[in-house]
């Protein structure tokens, strides 16, 4: 079997990254030609927010999330980042879960699937991470995972300090003051 050689015109020697060799790739590489395509902005009016972008043609301005000068990039450059960075998050996520609760994504799924996708409390139906979805609950004295449950919940139960008896004395009160009514306040129907 023959070794592929470099497809420099004239050149035999065996190539080695992306079918150039060694000597002809430095150059080409030193040339830029192998540069990533960058989505330059021109024409950019920055309070109609769009602008001419290199790659994409016309495009709507985003400002960059860095430091406190003003940058811009293309929409499309600003949803390629976005995604990258939601995906980083996600696995972050899931990793904490490991680390913290000895969570496995598997077992995640398998716990989401017996809950039906409901908090354990309010029995409300919500998706899983985000802001108004399901968190994890757990005991802060031990570190145990307890369940899943919705972020009013959980911060519910936090703010009671994990203590029954105070949620008990919460429950009585609320039954007992349901009834009544203070004089010289109105009640809205």
């Amino acid at each position: 079997m023959e070794k592929p050689t470099c497809q420099f015109e004239d050149c035999d020697d065996p190539s080695r990254t992306r079918g150039y060799c060694r000597k002809h790739y430095q150059r080409l590489r030193n040339q830029g030609a192998f540069n990533r395509i960058r989505h330059l902005l021109s024409e950019m009016d920055v309070e109609l927010l769009t602008a001419l972008c290199a790659v994409c043609g016309p495009t709507t301005l985003v400002p960059e999330r860095r430091n406190e000068r003003k940058r811009w990039k293309c929409a499309t450059v600003a949803v390629r980042d976005r995604t990258k960075e939601y995906a980083r998050t996600k696995d972050r996520r899931l990793q904490r879960l490991e680390v913290k609760y000895g969570l496995l994504p598997d077992q995640l799924e398998n716990i989401i699937i017996k809950q039906k996708g409901k908090c354990m409390i309010c029995k409300k139906l919500r998706p899983w991470g985000g802001r108004e979805g399901l968190v994890v609950d757990h005991d802060h004295t031990t570190g145990r995972f307890r369940g899943l449950l919705c972020g009013h919940c959980n911060s519910g139960i936090g703010m009671f300090h994990d203590n029954p008896a105070t949620l008990q004395a919460a429950i009585r009160y609320l039954r007992e003051t349901a009834q009544e009514r203070i004089p010289g306040l109105e009640w809205a129907a």
